[in-house]
């Protein structure tokens, strides 16, 4: 009976030490993990920061742009009429 029992101890100890090296191991993993998934979150927060730039860059210069865009708009229909007008004054003068 002793026998027995020091065979199922020795049984015991051989599956704690497989369970001892795997909650071991998953651990490690665990702080990989933790450590990959902190990296992306300051990444995001990087990245939103990034993002937050671009939206301070639209807000300060769209209005200028589009005003840019107006004044040339604005500029093409003057020159459309100035050379419409010269078209009409080369016209009467021709008559």
């Amino acid at each position: 009976m002793c026998d027995c029992l020091v065979g199922e101890r020795d049984d015991h100890e051989t599956e704690i030490k497989s369970v001892i090296f795997m909650n071991t191991k998953l651990k490690g993993e665990l702080a990989e993990l933790d450590i990959k998934c902190n990296e992306l979150g300051d990444q995001r927060e990087r990245e939103r920061g990034l993002g937050n730039g671009t939206d301070d860059w639209r807000n300060q210069y769209e209005p200028s742009l589009l005003q840019i865009e107006a004044l040339q708009e604005e500029l093409q229909n003057c020159k459309i009429r100035t050379h419409k007008l010269q078209h009409r004054l080369d016209l009467s003068r021709s008559e």
